[in-house]
């Protein structure tokens, strides 16, 4: 299997044979496509899958492997997902709309593209794990419909160019990372939504909102807090003051954007920090030999530092009181603190 001008390979499975073939694309000569499919599972498409600017899904694919195929997207495509997407009918198990590709019998947005527009029909139930992961949308705002009950893992990964992300009333679960774009402006929650999963928004989100109808939530001072416990799960912009009253930090809470370092001034009220509250993804891409020593695995180890070259950079600094547990914790978790004593 080959990619860039040597033969393109449909893999597919008939009456339980496997078979690899040359698939033409009609109307460029002898250009030749491939769509990896095997056994009825879509793994990877690159450039040439493309007929127009339209990734034509067809009728034997049964699944797809979304790891593989964002792993083929890089490697082939570049990223962003700039393309329409359209299912061939007569597939039984996935049909597309406003260029998503939704599983016919649960109504969940499997994967879908830069191009996409959510449908406003009632017929979404579901934005499915990774779904919309690193589209690079331009500069939109999107409106997750009142149909769509639940936002699985990982739904907007890694995505840029949203101006605002809206949850409509109806929307009530939105699993971990869902919100984990590389770029976006705000965000605001309906009276609805009753669970958010692990959070580490980027620093360009400017506005959180939630709606103050809601039993669950509550924003104030750029923070997303939840009601229940006063716990911190997220907050937005590169320096922010914990608000009196807030008494424990979720993991990921306080995780880097796109600036290497932020600044969180934390109370005396926070009693409980929990583990990975401010690691950075890109660790556990760079970990490897190279970290395997003394202080410097030491210090990947507990996440708290963003390694650039032969240096470390701090994934945050906070202030602190002193003798508060928030200074406790980062004197134990090497976190980069300052004392708000020193007004420094």
């Amino acid at each position: 299997m080959t990619f860039y001008g040597l033969p393109k390979i449909l893999s597919f499975s008939l009456h339980g044979q496997h078979f690899e073939r040359l698939f033409p694309c009609i109307g460029e000569g002898k250009k030749e496509v491939r769509m990896l499919i095997e056994k009825g599972v879509w793994k990877g498409h690159d450039r040439s899958d493309l007929e127009n600017g339209v990734l034509r899904i067809p009728e034997e694919v049964r699944e797809i492997d979304l790891r593989a195929l964002h792993k083929s997207m890089f490697a082939h495509c570049g990223g962003g997902k700039q393309y329409e997407l359209f299912v061939d009918p007569k597939n039984p198990v996935y049909y597309s709309a406003g260029n998503c590709m939704i599983e016919r019998e649960s109504g969940k947005v499997i994967f879908g593209t830069a191009k996409s527009k959510l449908p406003q029909d009632g017929s979404v139930q579901t934005i499915g794990i990774g779904a919309f992961a690193w589209c690079d949308f331009g500069d939109v705002d999107i409106e997750i419909p009142a149909s769509v009950k639940d936002v699985e893992p990982c739904a907007f990964y890694g995505a840029w160019g949203i101006r605002e992300l809206c949850f409509s009333v109806g929307v009530r679960s939105i699993g971990d990372f869902a919100l984990s774009a590389t770029w976006i402006k705000s965000i605001r929650f309906s009276e609805t939504v009753e669970h958010i999963g692990f959070c580490d928004l980027p620093d360009t989100v400017s506005e959180l909102t939630v709606d103050e109808r809601n039993p669950w939530f509550y924003t104030e001072d750029h923070c997303l807090i939840r009601r229940e416990d006063q716990a911190l799960l997220t907050l937005a912009g590169s320096a922010v003051e914990i608000p009196d009253g807030v008494k424990s930090i979720a993991p990921f809470a306080c995780a880097t954007g796109s600036h290497p370092t932020r600044l969180v001034i934390i109370p005396d009220t926070v009693i409980q920090i929990e583990n990975d509250v401010m690691p950075n993804a890109l660790l556990s891409l760079m970990y490897g030999s190279t970290f395997r020593s003394s202080k410097r695995q030491k210090l990947s180890e507990r996440g708290n530092f963003y390694f650039h070259g032969d240096g470390a950079e701090p994934v945050a600094i906070i202030k602190v009181h002193k003798n508060s547990y928030a200074a406790e914790y980062a004197r134990q978790h090497f976190v980069p603190h300052l004392y708000l004593e020193e007004n420094t």
